[in-house]
């Protein structure tokens, strides 16, 4: 007998229909849909081999016919996971029969339903299938001798649906293969248990590595999931009809613990998520729909929390509206959602940017042609597939692209009309030609890259072992990278050129455990059940300690006793940071969330939500912008740096104070050509195919020339003055690069090395504690405070702000930390910078904004100019130190020589230069033992920084990881090689 309808059979009226069933319906309808768990990733051959769970509450509005069949009087469900739930293969195929009756008709439909719960409906007619459903760009074709479909992407990636349940043809079609352009293959396999149904046994890569499904005894439901390793993940269920997924434990055995609505009318809504570590999320419904989410910890204390509005639109339209409030403490944040009829975003208002979007191409209903966001507008057009042909935005600024049949990119021109061409062997990219030079690329039978070689001929070659993971990067002078994996495809032997083998070890949830480098040195990493890294063990067994808040944000670090903490708002947003000194930053929001202060400074911000000043001891740093958000001007204590751009962005002038202009110009790749001062002085600079610089030509007719090995590393470089030479270079790198030889030709004759030795010892948190028996101190933040001969006080954003002793010296920085003014026994310089590019120093001012030197900058420090026009240039080592300045006629003037940490052990200058080490990359020498290196100070004499790396590592003092030969870190936070 037909069933009589129940109210489950009816899903509440929103706005979901065969044209949008398509879209990934989320908060912003009013479902939750913010919860999913990545158990397994194993690389694969183009395709990589995972299993994720998730859940979205839309899933449990739409007719039980969607995900169960009726059988033997009652309904049977193919859902692995329970209501709401899927996961990564879970995908399927329903053909639903048409009807007639009254008059009334309706064709056979072919659902398709995602593993992320996307549908996609098509009316079938024989062979012949129409989307109904909008948005759609893929081929679908059905195969009457065997009744499968496959379904082909945009990207090629090919999905195959077949009926493997023979014993009950109503059984949807099952996802068999998934395969990309190239061939490889995943396959799914899939196995019978009683009452005819069907499930899922086992996923096979495409090298041949399976997960393997379990299932509770007669039931489609999953117990556990086990990868290549042996690894599980496991699952039970519960609840009235005991169909509910209520728990998961990932590989470590930590578990996640579900539980659902018992209202009437609530069925299989899912009510809490309580985490391994306690905490928990907290749902709330009415009418099916989510009306408040939060997260609490383990006392039920609500840490924060979403509601939400959500109803119809009014009129004609059928779309919807919702409002989504964030409850964090006193503050509301409101965000309020338009969509159109077709379930697409019509108009976002947020508390930082509002949104307008129209749809205006019929034949693309799902597709964008106008954004705004704030009031400023890009416009999009788009081919038959759906790929964006042209983008126009403010400025009259155009990017246009062409596209292959396989929709990969085959041109793309920016807006100054430079075109970059896109070729493909069977669909795999095989030359890339922008305008000033090609590069070729060839594959394997896989698709995997075989080899690339560059516009100046160099060729890299990759090889892969039996599971598609490159197990060599070689390159040419004998130069090879090795590496080896587990079964799970994560890398465990990582063998330099040197032959240099660091190892890795993880836990059961893919998280690095251990990393031992090639010296036998160890470093551990440990784990809580929320995966937040909670202690670091180095090398020396020294412990960094790391605790967490309910809601997992960082709320400790602790290294050898001494304490940093974090305190947020109910937002997330931080609050507060003691120091390990005691000292307190505050910080403060408005009411849309920008920050308004972060007890260092003042910040507000324009109509558009762009930074706007950033104000600290009554001095004001003032930005603006034009209608593509690029900075036009900055101001500081008076003196404004204007800039003006080119329709690719590149920067075409830069206009110093007193109106002094600097005129830029670049090539057809966007690579800066030439540099003009106000003076009409040019430097020009030459490139290679490939980008490496061969030459620069300076005004006063001194030139760099560059000279690279066969594998494209830089390897000599000459400065010269017509036909005398100035500096040259000269060196041997090892596989690796590290530098083994060095010959120099420089304007100082090397001195007599004299043996010396230096004893150093250090406290336990690496801080300095003796050189030669002289003790240094340090304070609970980790700066130097104590020196033999002079003694450091630092600001809250570890910063010096004075040095007495054997120097005297004062520092002054604005809100971003820029460092705008320097006293240094006695004498007061201020600095015009140029925050665009790692605050380069424009103007040398004395205490009264005087001008004192002006700077040029090209890819690095070009000249320095007088007042009176009086000009010099620099001219540097391979590490961008400065080795000689040259005045107009090309004359030495100024000659440096250093040590290899920088220390200064010649120089002769008639003046005052204080670009010295490092100088041609922005390096600042206030005195011999003291360069300013951005972030933080150095000091060349002990080789190390005076306070901590603001970027994390096993030691926060090394400088340039201790090989400041072959590496340099202008801006005190990273390495960056040099050859």
């Amino acid at each position: 007998s037909i069933p009589l309808p129940e109210a489950a059979d009816f899903f509440t009226p929103g706005n979901y229909t065969p044209g949008n069933l398509n879209l990934h319906p989320g908060a912003a309808d009013a479902n939750f849909d913010q919860y999913q768990q990545r158990s397994f990733l194993i690389p694969g051959r183009g395709l990589d081999l995972e299993f994720e769970h998730h859940y979205n509450s839309y899933l449990t509005e739409l007719p039980e016919e969607l995900f169960c069949i009726w059988q033997n009087g009652n309904w049977q469900s193919f859902q692995p996971l329970g209501p709401g739930w899927s996961h990564s293969y879970h995908a399927y195929l329903l053909e639903i029969p048409g009807w007639s009756h009254n008059g009334l008709t309706q064709a056979d439909l072919s659902v398709i339903v995602w593993p992320r719960g996307e549908m996609q409906v098509y009316e079938k007619d024989g062979t012949q299938l129409t989307p109904l459903s909008e948005g759609i760009y893929q081929d679908i074709l059905y195969d009457p001798n065997t009744s499968s479909y496959t379904i082909t992407r945009k990207d090629q990636v090919v999905f195959r649906f077949e009926q493997k349940n023979l014993s009950n043809p109503n059984w949807p079609l099952v996802l068999t293969a998934i395969t990309d352009r190239n061939g490889n293959q995943i396959n799914l396999q899939y196995e019978p248990f009683s009452g005819a149904g069907l499930r899922l046994k086992e996923v096979t890569g495409t090298c041949g590595r399976k997960l393997k499904f379990s299932y509770f005894p007669n039931s489609a439901r999953i117990s556990a999931v086990e990868d290549p390793l042996g690894r599980s993940v496991s699952f039970t269920f519960g609840g009235p009809s005991g169909e509910d997924l209520q728990s998961y434990r990932d590989a470590a055995d930590y578990q996640t613990v579900y539980n659902y609505s018992t209202e009437e009318g609530q069925a299989h809504l899912l009510r809490t998520v309580t985490l391994p570590n306690g905490n928990f999320i907290f749902n709330t419904y009415e009418d099916r729909k989510l009306r408040a989410s939060s997260l609490n910890n383990s006392a039920s204390g609500v840490i924060t929390q979403q509601d939400i509005n959500w109803d119809l639109s009014p009129g004609t339209q059928g779309g919807t509206t919702s409002n989504l409030t964030i409850q964090a403490g006193t503050n509301s944040y409101n965000y309020g959602f338009e969509k159109n009829a077709q379930g697409k975003l019509s108009a976002l208002t947020a508390p930082m940017a509002n949104s307008n979007l129209s749809y205006d191409d019929p034949l693309h209903p799902t597709l964008p042609t106008t954004i705004e966001v704030n009031g400023l507008s890009s416009s999009y057009t788009y081919d038959p597939m759906g790929n964006i042909l042209q983008v126009d935005q403010e400025l009259n600024v155009s990017h246009q692209f062409t596209y292959t049949s396989m929709n990969d990119v085959a041109t793309y021109t920016d807006p100054k009309g430079q075109t970059t061409s896109y070729s493909y062997t069977n669909g795999n990219l095989s030359m890339v030609a922008t305008p000033v030079g090609v590069s070729t690329f060839t594959h394997n039978s896989y698709g995997q890259p075989k080899s690339s070689t560059n516009p100046e001929g160099i060729t890299t070659t990759y090889e892969y072992d039996n599971y598609g993971q490159v197990k060599a990067l070689k390159m040419p002078l004998g130069i090879n990278h090795l590496r080896s994996y587990d079964a799970a495809g994560r890398p465990t032997l990582l063998t330099d050129a040197n032959g240099q083998s660091t190892t890795v070890e993880y836990d059961d949830r893919d998280l690095i455990q251990k990393i031992t480098n090639p010296l036998g040195q160890v470093t551990q990493y440990l784990f809580d059940g929320n995966r937040n890294l909670t202690e670091i063990i180095n090398a020396q067994d020294n412990s960094t300690l790391l605790t967490y808040n309910y809601f997992d944000w960082l709320s400790s670090v602790s290294f050898a006793g001494d304490t940093q903490q974090f305190e947020y708002d109910q937002e997330g947003k931080l609050a507060k940071i003691t120091r390990p000194d005691g000292t307190a930053l505050f910080y403060t929001y408005f009411n849309n969330g920008n920050l308004a202060d972060d007890g260092y400074a003042v910040f507000t911000y324009d109509s558009k939500n762009r930074l706007k000043t950033v104000s600290k001891d009554g001095l004001t740093l003032s930005l603006n912008y034009d209608d593509l958000n690029r900075i036009t001007s900055t101001t500081y204590d008076q003196q404004t740096v204007t800039y003006q751009y080119d329709p690719n962005s590149n920067l075409k002038k830069m206009i110093y104070p007193g109106n002094l202009v600097v005129d830029y110009t670049y090539d057809a790749d966007n690579r800066l050509k030439t540099v003009k001062d106000w003076n009409d002085q040019l430097t020009t600079y030459h490139y290679l195919d490939d980008g490496r610089l061969e030459e620069t030509d300076f005004p006063n007719g001194t030139t760099t020339a560059y000279f690279y090995d066969a594998a494209g590393r830089l390897d000599s470089m000459v400065h010269s003055s017509g036909t005398t030479i100035i500096a040259a270079y000269g060196f041997t790198l090892d596989p690796q690069g590290n530098i083994i030889h060095e010959s120099k030709t420089e304007p100082l004759s090397w001195p007599t090395w004299t043996a010396a030795a230096k004893l150093s010892t250090y406290n336990s948190d690496n801080t300095l504690a003796t050189v030669n028996g002289q003790s240094y101190s340090s304070n609970p933040n980790g700066a130097l405070t104590g020196l033999p001969n002079r003694s450091i006080s630092w600001d809250a954003h570890d910063m010096p702000a004075s040095i007495s002793g054997d120097l005297t010296a004062a520092f002054g920085y604005d809100g971003l930390g820029n460092r705008r003014a320097a006293t240094v026994n006695g004498l007061t310089r201020k600095f015009v910078l140029d925050i665009l590019g790692s605050s380069k120093v424009l103007l040398e001012t004395d205490i009264n904004n005087n001008p004192l030197h002006y700077y040029i900058y090209g890819l690095d420090l070009i000249a320095r100019i007088a007042p009176d026009n009086t000009t010099h240039y620099y001219h540097g080592d391979f590490r961008g130190s400065t080795i000689a300045m040259t005045d107009a006629g090309g004359t030495v003037t100024h000659s440096y020589q250093y040590g290899p940490f920088g220390a200064v052990l010649q120089k002769q200058e008639p003046d005052s230069n204080p670009f010295q080490y490092a100088g041609k990359l922005g390096v600042m020498a206030d005195d011999d033992e003291l360069y300013f290196m951005r972030a933080r100070y150095y000091d060349p004499t002990q080789g190390r920084f005076l306070s901590e790396d603001p970027v994390w590592s096993n030691n926060l003092y090394k400088y340039a990881g201790n090989n400041p030969i072959a590496f340099t870190d202008p801006r005190g936070t990273f390495s960056q090689a040099l050859a």
